[in-house]
């Protein structure tokens, strides 16, 4: 094969990994919406820090009952799956606040009666004090030093509020991290599943690929298509109708293509032992049917690695594969001039 051959071929690697990932994505999403995974990911990397339940209190759980952060629910069985840095800093400084608060009300008795009367002393109006106060209250802990660091290096309540969410923006970039590492994991197993199910076998798929000029081109030019439809940017949706269709819209392009992707009679494969025993040796005859195993379950893990970078990475090589491709292509012959 020459150069815009295997370029062709690389497209349309790209394409269907493209496609495949948009099914596993999808299929992600929808387990990671069903299951919560957002809010329940963000609200344990949070408990990480604030949870002082052995020597304080777990603050993470007071931060979640805020109003403010509880009013991003989205029902009252589900947790926020995002949060900015302004309202945690709002609400940070007032759940720490709210404790100088609760240990200055005094509860009196009346000796002659079972009431009992409050006895409120005058609440601290500034915001700065009132959090640093709520700190000093705290039994000695690293969640009392790690908060005492952000009132001394705060003059006013704005600075503080900016401090607090400096730390959290960058906190956030490294959860981001953490989050994609164990997604990318998930989509590891979650494509390996998905290509024993539709049986895409990346060593197969290649082979025929390199093969077979006609479906490389057509594969490849519909690549073209797919990308010139979608511009500079594949979208993730949030909707879960829109996942849906996106996943059935890749599922039948997939079938579209006379691609080996799907699973055929297994009685090609009783019929090929069959044959193979035939011969003398059975250990000899039972090779090749091993070693076939071998190479499908290798093209099945293939498959699941490629799928694991996700449907983004799989778009922005198109993207550039694309060019490639269309840079590579001769221009039509101008029509000669008459005489």
């Amino acid at each position: 094969m020459n150069i815009p051959s295997y370029l062709d071929l690389f497209t349309s690697l790209a394409f269907i990994f493209l496609l495949l990932s948009v099914i596993v994505s999808g299929v992600n999403e929808i387990i990671v919406y069903v299951l919560q995974k957002r809010g329940n990911f963000l609200k344990k990397v949070l408990r990480e820090i604030f949870d002082d339940s052995k020597l304080n209190k777990n603050f993470s759980e007071i931060f979640f009952e805020h109003p403010l952060i509880d009013r991003l629910k989205k029902t009252q069985n589900s947790l926020p799956s995002y949060i900015s840095s302004e309202s945690f800093a709002v609400a940070m400084i007032d759940v720490i606040g709210k404790e100088y608060e609760r240990q200055h009300i005094l509860f009196k008795q009346d000796p002659h009666s079972l009431l009992i009367t409050v006895d409120d002393k005058p609440k601290e109006t500034d915001l700065l004090a009132r959090f640093s106060k709520g700190v000093e209250l705290m039994k000695h802990s690293d969640l009392k030093v790690f908060l005492r660091t952000f009132s001394e290096r705060s003059k006013n309540y704005d600075e503080l509020k900016a401090n607090l969410e400096k730390w959290y923006n960058d906190y956030m970039d490294r959860v981001s991290g953490w989050y994609k590492n164990e997604m990318q994991m998930k989509m590891f197993w979650l494509g390996l599943v998905i290509a024993i199910f539709m049986n895409v076998d990346a060593i197969k798929l290649t082979t025929e690929l390199y093969r077979n000029q006609s479906l490389r081109t057509q594969v490849a030019d519909a690549a073209d298509a797919y990308v010139q439809q979608n511009k500079d940017s594949l979208r993730s949706e949030n909707d879960l109708k829109k996942i849906v269709q996106n996943i059935d819209t890749a599922y039948n392009q997939l079938k579209v293509y006379d691609l080996p992707i799907g699973w055929s009679s297994p009685q090609v494969y009783i019929h090929t032992t069959k044959k193979q025993f035939n011969n003398k040796s059975p250990a000899h005859s039972w090779w090749p049917f091993i070693k076939e195993i071998i190479y499908k379950i290798l093209g099945w893990l293939v498959t699941a690695f490629a799928v694991s970078f996700g449907a983004p990475f799989w778009f922005d090589l198109l993207n550039k594969l694309v060019d490639l491709r269309k840079s590579g292509k001769k221009p039509k012959p101008a029509d000669a001039k008459k005489d």
